[in-house]
C-alpha cells in the first residue's frame, strides 16, 4: 500500500529529525533504523525506500537548535568570545526548521 508507506516515511522522517535536534545525528538514525527495516519488511519494500530520507532528515534536524550539530556549538561558543553574548538553545530554531521542512 503506496499510501501506508509514504505515511510510515513521514514518520519516521519527522521523528528522527525532531530526535537529532537533540541527540548526535548517528544516536537518532540508530534509535529509528530497526523500525525502519521492519516497516520495509511489512510493507515488502527496500529498506532504503525509509533509509536515505532518514539519514537527510538526521542532518537537517541536528541545524535545529545549539546541541544539534558540533558546529553550532563553535559558533555559538565564537560568537561570546567576540560579542559577550552566546547564542541560546534555540536560536538556532527559526533557520534550522525552515531548512528541514524544505528539506
Amino acid at each position: 500500500n503506496l499510501s501506508g508507506v509514504r505515511s510510515q516515511l513521514a514518520l519516521l522522517v519527522i521523528v528522527v529529525t525532531i530526535l537529532s535536534a537533540f541527540v548526535k545525528n548517528i544516536g537518532a538514525l540508530a534509535i529509528m533504523i530497526p523500525i525502519a527495516f521492519q516497516f520495509a519488511r511489512r510493507s515488502s519494500v527496500s529498506p532504503s525506500i525509509f533509509l536515505m530520507p532518514m539519514a537527510f532528515g538526521s542532518l537537517l534536524g541536528g541545524l535545529m537548535t545549539q546541541v544539534g550539530t558540533s558546529p553550532n556549538i563553535v559558533v555559538s561558543r565564537v560568537r561570546e568570545e567576540l560579542t559577550g553574548t552566546a547564542f541560546t538553545m534555540f536560536d538556532f530554531t527559526p533557520v534550522g526548521a525552515a531548512l528541514a521542512a524544505a528539506g
